[in-house]
């Protein structure tokens, strides 16, 4: 064989790997598992949000003054650590 002549497929045969044709669509089922962990994702994060709000809200009404005082003190902390920057 000449070198004008080289044939790539002969010079590297698949040695038990899939012809690159195959590859799409294992891709392409990659990518929608991928996608579906993504949309689980997603709706983990918005219900633990929602949960996180409902607790947040109960806490509040049942704890009006506390959550006042609490809000306070944290609007004061944060009032000094920035007025002492300028």
């Amino acid at each position: 064989m000449s070198a004008t002549n080289l044939n790539p497929a002969e010079l590297l045969p698949h040695q038990g790997r899939k012809p690159s044709t195959e590859y799409g669509s294992e891709t392409r089922t990659s990518e929608s598992r991928t996608e579906e962990h993504r949309g689980n994702l997603y709706q983990r994060g918005k219900d633990a949000a929602v949960q996180a709000e409902q607790k947040f809200e109960n806490y509040v009404s049942a704890h009006p003054v506390k959550s006042v005082l609490i809000a306070a003190g944290v609007g004061m902390a944060v009032g000094l650590l920035l007025g002492r920057r300028r």
